[in-house]
């Protein structure tokens, strides 16, 4: 027996209008346990986290107001287009896995492209996982690209954040590290453990010529790594180097995710040849 949920709309109708983002994530996290995932299948995966609306509208970094026309009114402080609404996690906030209190929500204050952003807090190390996925990754290397920024008291060599990708292979399960908390590290591949893979470009997001203090990162993992392996899961893991006497609130803000197949050459002449 299945239940469906046709127009909530009680949760904005029946409660404090201005709490409504607060009060849908707290209406949805109470019955997450019960709601299957949907889960991605295919490549490529991109998103910007945008849900078709926000205060500001951010283009590489930098928010200006749009106002937007609604029911034959001009609406200043926020605009709507769902047309724009991206891919969301398939976790909600209580699917954060860490050492103490997680936080996962969106951010309509910042953001990279479009209406704002995903926000990761958390006061210690802590896992989030992002995307359930079932895609049956092919022999070509893959490229992927995460934009994010990193903000904390602390200072951000203190940090170390990777994004994860939980692969699986008959019985056997391994998971690749992406690391992001350590941009200016360079490493050769050859000093590389399976493990671990550092980006092989790092591109400082400025907007309007000023810093913004978002970041892009560029990996291409080798077909090694991948190859005739099915992804399961998609997270993001922040720690630290050496535990602090106080661990300040972390807060990891990802702007941008995309991820897809690399077309070889090898590929192009198969394709050909069937």
């Amino acid at each position: 027996m299945s239940v469906a949920l046709f127009a909530p709309g009680w949760v904005l109708e029946c409660n404090d209008s201005s709490a409504f983002l607060a009060n849908q994530n707290t209406f949805w996290d109470s019955i997450s346990s019960h709601l299957s995932k949907h889960k991605v299948c295919r490549l490529p995966v991109s998103t910007n986290f945008c849900v078709g609306y926000g205060t500001k509208e951010f283009v590489n970094g930098a928010g200006k107001c749009v106002p937007t026309e609604r029911d034959g009114q001009i609406c200043k402080d926020h605009w709507y287009d769902l047309n724009r609404h991206g891919l969301q996690p398939s976790w909600t906030n209580s699917s954060g896995v860490g050492d103490s209190r997680t936080t996962m929500r969106l951010n309509h204050d910042d953001g990279w492209n479009g209406g704002g952003c995903l926000e990761l807090i958390s006061d210690d190390s802590a896992s989030w996982s992002l995307f359930k996925t079932d895609i049956d990754l092919s022999y070509s290397p893959l490229t992927v690209e995460i934009t994010l920024k990193i903000g904390t008291p602390l200072p951000e060599q203190e940090i170390t954040c990777d994004l994860r990708l939980h692969l699986r292979r008959n019985l056997c399960r391994n998971v690749v590290r992406l690391i992001c908390g350590k941009p200016k590290e360079t490493i050769t591949w050859q000093e590389v453990d399976i493990s671990r893979v550092l980006p092989y470009e790092t591109v400082s997001a400025n907007a309007d010529g000023s810093d913004s203090g978002w970041r892009t990162l560029r990996f291409i993992i080798s077909n090694i790594l991948t190859g005739g392996r099915v992804l399961e899961e998609i997270s993001l893991h922040v720690g630290k180097f050496q535990k602090p006497v106080s661990w300040a609130t972390t807060r990891v803000l990802l702007g941008g995710f995309h991820m897809n197949s690399i077309r070889t050459s090898d590929d192009n002449q198969s394709s050909v040849e069937e």
